[in-house]
């Protein structure tokens, strides 16, 4: 899902549940009145007011519609520096925050006891907190497996490569010591991507992996068939969407590399880069120079218009990629998705079948979105073939009712199965 915000108004009128959630309370009894506590950084952005819509905080916001099928809601803990007062962000969803890891505790037994024996779930989207016994059940949801840093895409000169080595090591050994942690003390890890999951269990070959990690991949708005066949009714594609964060580790620049050679080549196609962050002004220097580029940020309602519009959608990510809701919102839409081969988008993108796989170099991508632009029969047949994909696996009614499952098995069986007294390195690792 790409960004955009919106602002933190006071809550709106209840607009009532959402329709692909639709029969969750007669499937899953025992999760009836559930409150899900979310524990994450970032919801609302305490400087500008405004509520991210980027992919984890769009997950928050699916879960609420989620709990409030289910008769329950959702209390999203989100870290910030600046304290805000506790407040309902939308309907089902409140809001409190929380600086240091040792505050959620507290903040998480308060929510046990406000809940007033109805189910609570825990879900980490962070992993700087462990929950103890008593924060019971708890489900890790993971979107990424390491976080590469901008020292790992520059040359450094030759006495300095020592550090970035020795960090590389840190950092390799810090996170497998969050995910043994994380892993082993929660009731069930969730994985949306096949190489999160795959990785994990590399790490940590010695564990038991039955019933400890789930793959349920991410979900997207689906379309209705009628649209998308019209979209593609009148041959060419004419619109290609870059819907991200304008951060370097989805692609930006790479993008912006690629486009100033695109925009030109084609003036007859609109090129929409939609979001926000420090990329920012280099896509706006293009769309200066350009008639067919322009710069937009959307709000979250807004993002199923822009999918509608697109023909082609480029999820150039070069680094710490889940299943990308972006990738799967443009599948969901009919569009012909273009990506890298990074994380997750290899679940997503078959090359060929349905999309186009290119490498994370300009040349080759630009190269990649000129071919399917100047072979509209392709860009079509690669549109549909996602779109069925999506129907079958991405949808979100498919996605809530996996989703719930996890948490009504968590609800049966809340207690986390005990880890190995020593782990040994997988093999291959210091």
């Amino acid at each position: 899902m790409s960004p955009g915000s919106a602002e933190l108004r006071a809550p709106a009128a209840d607009p009532g549940t959402a329709a692909w959630t639709t029969g969750l309370a007669e499937a899953f009894p025992s999760l009836r009145g559930l409150r899900i506590a979310i524990v994450d950084y970032l919801l609302v952005d305490p400087a500008s007011g405004k509520i991210n819509t980027g992919g984890t905080e769009t997950y928050a916001l699916t879960l609420t519609e989620v709990a409030r099928a289910l008769g329950g809601d959702v209390l999203h803990l989100q870290r910030s520096r600046v304290p805000l007062a506790p407040r309902e962000v939308r309907p089902g969803l409140s809001l409190r925050t929380w600086r240091r890891p040792r505050e959620l505790p507290a903040l998480l037994r308060a929510a046990r006891e406000e809940a007033a024996g109805r189910p609570v779930v825990t879900i980490l989207f962070i992993e700087d907190f462990v929950p103890g016994p008593e924060d019971q059940p708890s489900v890790f949801l993971h979107h990424g497996i390491v976080h590469d840093g901008a020292f790992e895409r520059h040359p450094l000169r030759w006495p300095m490569t020592w550090v970035r080595d020795a960090r590389k090591l840190w950092v390799w050994h810090r996170r497998r010591r969050q995910h043994y942690r994380l892993v082993t003390r929660t009731t069930r890890t969730v994985s949306v991507d096949t190489n999160v999951a795959n990785v994990t269990r590399y790490m940590f070959p010695q564990l038991d992996w039955a019933g400890r990690i789930t793959y349920v991949p991410n979900f997207g708005t689906l379309l209705p068939r009628a649209e998308v066949i019209e979209k593609w009714r009148h041959g060419r594609p004419v619109t290609v969407l870059f819907a991200r964060r304008f951060v370097m580790k989805r692609g930006t620049f790479l993008w912006a590399d690629a486009l100033a050679d695109l925009a030109p080549r084609f003036p007859q196609v609109e090129f929409r880069c939609v979001g926000r962050g420090p990329g920012e002004p280099w896509l706006r220097a293009l769309a200066g120079r350009y008639p067919n580029v322009a710069v937009l940020e959307r709000p979250h309602a807004e993002m199923v218009e822009e999918h509608r519009r697109a023909h082609l959608a480029v999820v150039p990510s070069e680094w710490s990629e889940g299943t990308s809701l972006s990738a799967i919102e443009a599948m969901c839409a009919g569009a012909a998705v273009v990506s890298t081969d990074v994380g997750g988008l290899g679940n997503l993108v078959v090359p060929g079948a349905t999309g186009v796989i290119a490498p994370a170099t300009p040349g080759a991508f630009r190269d990649a979105v000129a071919r399917l632009l100047e072979r509209p029969a392709e860009a079509r047949r690669l549109g549909l073939a996602g779109y069925r994909v999506a129907a079958a696996s991405f949808s979100m009614p498919v996605w809530s009712e996996r989703m719930c499952r996890v948490m009504a098995e968590v609800v049966a069986d809340p207690a986390p199965r005990p880890p190995p007294r020593r782990v040994a390195p997988a093999p291959g690792v210091l």
